[in-house]
């Protein structure tokens, strides 16, 4: 409670205090009674109506003035007293508050300078690799132009375009159905047309079905006889001052046979092939011929040595069979032909360019494609098609095929628990591998067996369960290979289904699983596996 003062005012507060007596006398008009400060409230229109005694005062929030009762009403809004003292003296200073929340983030400052270069890191993982380009130029091709078999040059003829031919290289034109040839010297390749100046030729006649392939340069033959025989094969030249044992028309001569006579070219040749007269080059290499009365050979025959000096067509049945030494390459007639030891020969048919070629294990003095598998045949692949009718003979080492030493495996399918609600319409996949038949590393045969096992439980003896296996197609609806019998046994029991069929040589790979369901879908009863898998018997 605020009363009068008397007697001398100090400085400053004695003196506020004054000057708010003053204050209340001149504002209420009260003169010898004090203020009673009752409270406070938020607003003015809050303070609580009369009436009260005299002096009796409220400080209001809104404006921080007290309003005094005058003893019939208080002040009007805003004239209340403001009972703002002096600015005291500066506080001491106070103890440091609590850190507050992060400001927003700076502007980004300038660039500082580089700084020094650090190690080098760690090699990285290397990158995938590319994908293959495209094959390069090739020689391989064809014709169907209508060529005569002549040295006449030049000679141009159409065949594919984009080949890798360029002037100088030496190609061979071989007729697929005769055997007929040219060779010579590209002179130009534009577009789709070759030009060569043809310089060998072998057979006659005209032809529509050419194959068309890089050849190697003739051998120069120097010295038959002595040096007497000069030129290149299979065109020699011969000294018309020489003579040369043998008959003039004939292209052999039997071993008594030293008649003096002009030899024939016909003549020269086959010596030259035989390998006869001093010097020459003759067939002791990678091809030789041969005279043998009746020998039944045709071209492209795989043949082997039968006793001291017999030849017989080999065939991959058997071991002793199977030993062959080369491939017939030219038949000069019933009693004369020409073997490749090694090397490359055309003038063959039928065959498929890229393919590897074995000794056949059915048809004597054949080859097949087909690699011989029955137990005590012989694998013994031989030629490399690089065309229809021509390739490279290697008389490569053969395998004896042996009975497989496979021992029974299972291949699991699926295991642990599943089970199903669902019937036939909506079978539970439980388990999927692939598989592939015709695999050999499975060792399989066209009597092995394949048995699905599965392990299979149902809820109520009422109702069956049932698996069974179907194989993916990619495309369409699933191919069943068959279903197990049903079973109503409440604990696991086994059902097996014979599958052979499916996965044995010739059959389709794909992705196989094995599927259970119940019988009869009931929404309560349910169909369980507890595994599943299949057993193989090579």
């Amino acid at each position: 409670m605020l009363g009068n003062t008397k007697g001398q005012v100090a400085e400053p507060w004695d003196r506020w205090f004054h000057q708010l007596r003053e204050k209340i006398n001149l504002g209420t008009g009260l003169t010898s009674t004090g203020i009673l400060l009752s409270g406070r409230v938020p607003t003015y229109s809050a303070l609580p109506p009369g009436p009260h005694p005299a002096g009796t005062a409220y400080l209001v929030d809104a404006d921080g003035l007290i309003y005094v009762w005058n003893g019939s009403a208080f002040p009007a809004n805003g004239a209340g007293l403001n009972l703002d003292g002096p600015q005291g003296p500066t506080g001491l200073p106070g103890s440091p508050g609590a850190t507050g929340p992060t400001g927003p983030a700076g502007p980004p400052g300038p660039t500082g300078p580089i700084g020094p270069t650090g190690n080098t890191g760690a090699p990285g993982i290397n990158g995938t690799d590319g994908i293959d380009g495209a094959d390069g130029l090739g020689y391989y091709a064809t014709s169907p132009d209508n060529i005569l078999v002549d040295l006449a040059s030049p000679l141009s003829f159409n065949t594919q375009s984009g080949l890798a031919y360029s002037p100088g290289a030496r190609i061979r034109l071989s007729s697929v159905s005769s055997g007929a040839w040219l060779e010579g010297v590209v002179t130009s390749y534009v577009i789709n047309v070759i030009t060569f100046n043809v310089d060998l030729i072998g057979g006659s006649g005209t032809y529509n079905d050419w194959d068309v392939n890089l050849t190697g340069e003739p051998g120069t033959v120097t010295g038959f006889a002595g040096g007497d025989l000069t030129g290149t094969y299979p065109n020699p030249t011969i000294r018309s001052d020489v003579d040369l044992p043998g008959s003039p028309t004939t292209t052999t001569q039997a071993a008594t046979d030293n008649s003096p006579a002009v030899a024939t070219t016909a003549f020269v040749q086959a010596a030259i092939a035989a390998g006869g007269g001093g010097g020459g080059a003759g067939g002791t290499g990678m091809s030789k011929a041969i005279h043998q009365v009746a020998h039944g050979f045709a071209v492209g025959n795989v043949i082997r040595l039968s006793g001291t000096s017999a030849y017989t067509k080999a065939k991959a049945d058997s071991i002793a069979n199977a030993e062959s030494i080369g491939i017939v390459s030219a038949v000069a007639g019933a009693d004369d032909f020409t073997i490749v030891t090694g090397g490359y020969i055309s003038g063959l048919s039928g065959l498929t360019a890229t393919t590897v070629y074995f000794l056949d294990p059915t048809t004597a003095g054949a080859i097949t494609s087909t690699e011989p598998s029955a137990l005590g045949q012989i694998s013994k692949p031989l030629f490399w098609a690089d065309g229809p009718s021509s390739g490279f003979f290697f008389n490569m080492r053969g395998e004896v095929v042996a009975a497989n030493v496979y021992q029974k495996r299972l291949i699991p399918m699926f295991s642990g628990t599943q089970s199903t609600l669902y019937g036939s319409t909506s079978k539970l996949i439980l388990g999927s591998i692939y598989f592939n038949p015709n695999d050999a590393t499975w060792g399989l045969s066209a009597t092995s067996t394949i048995i699905l096992h599965i392990l299979l439980a149902t809820t109520n003896v009422g109702n069956a369960v049932q698996a069974d296996l179907y194989r993916q197609t990619g495309t369409g609806a699933p191919v069943v290979i068959g279903s197990t019998a049903t079973t109503i046994a409440l604990t696991a029991t086994e059902l097996t289904l014979n599958v052979s069929s499916a996965f044995r040589p010739g059959a389709n790979d794909g992705i196989f699983n094995v599927r259970c369901w119940l019988v009869t879908t009931n929404g309560t009863d349910q169909a369980t596996c507890y595994g599943a898998w299949l057993e193989l018997t090579p």
